[in-house]
């Protein structure tokens, strides 16, 4: 991807470790059993399965899409979508370390689905007029000039808890959308949504086994993440929620 890129907004929140490669042995810490082989073209398999999904958006502005993008780190975050200035506005990228993550096709349709949500609700548009509109009037009541003439206004109003914890409110209810409605897109596209329902979990081993500080996938599964919940509340809801999609169809 080029330069040009204007706000990183939401994401997947896979973004566990750059230090540490996945199936390595990082200072003792041993990678999860990868139970699904993708096979040599997994790369065909992640687009079509984003083809998928997309036609089923009904969704008719551009989306770049990026498989295993080298711009990226490669251990940093393994799905997530940005605004970007050019022909497309939207950009998505999915890294190879969310394959090693699901271990079904079910389970990276649920990813992507996940972060295809969030295009279509216009969750990143919506999250940059909020901050602004918040940043606004915190600095009319510090004295600050607004934040469209002075960037640095924007960096204070992050130091405030107030703004803070705003924000991430604000973002845990758009994760909340974007999980259901990741679900009820994939059981339009045609995926088995029931399928998907232990990818939290397994995000919570991968999680443990490369990261620094996690004692257990339990401990992970109840981890505290800005601006989401915990995987263990989003796995309850899929869960409920794959219920009544399998009740309704």
């Amino acid at each position: 991807m080029k330069s040009g890129i204007i706000s990183l907004a939401l994401t997947f929140r896979l973004a566990f470790c750059a230090f540490s490669a996945f199936g390595q042995d990082n200072e003792g810490v041993a990678a999860p059993i990868v139970s699904f082989d993708w096979g040599p073209n997994s790369q065909d398999i992640v687009m079509d399965v984003y083809a998928r999904l997309h036609q089923a958006t009904g969704f008719n502005e551009p989306i770049d899409f990026f498989y295993d993008s080298e711009y990226f780190e490669q251990n940093s975050l393994a799905a997530f979508v940005q605004l970007q200035k050019g022909p497309a506005y939207h950009a998505m990228v999915i890294q190879r370390n969310a394959l090693d993550i699901c271990r079904n096709k079910n389970e990276l349709a649920y990813i992507i689905a996940h972060e295809l949500s969030h295009i279509v609700l216009r969750h990143l548009e919506k999250i940059e007029i909020m901050k602004e509109k918040l940043c606004r009037s915190l600095a009319k009541k510090k004295g600050w000039p607004p934040p469209e003439t002075n960037p640095k206004t924007l960096e204070h109003c992050f130091s405030y808890p107030v703004f803070q914890n705003a924000v991430r409110f604000y973002l845990e209810s758009l994760e909340d959308q974007a999980d259901i409605e990741g679900a009820n897109l994939m059981t339009i596209a045609g995926f088995d949504a029931a399928r998907s329902r232990k990818v939290f979990r397994h995000v919570a081993d991968f999680f443990w086994a490369t990261s620094y500080g996690i004692e257990s996938p339990r401990a992970a599964m109840s981890a505290d993440d800005y601006g989401h919940f915990t995987l263990h509340e989003r796995e309850a809801r899929l869960d409920r929620y794959v219920e009544y999609l399998c009740a309704r169809h």
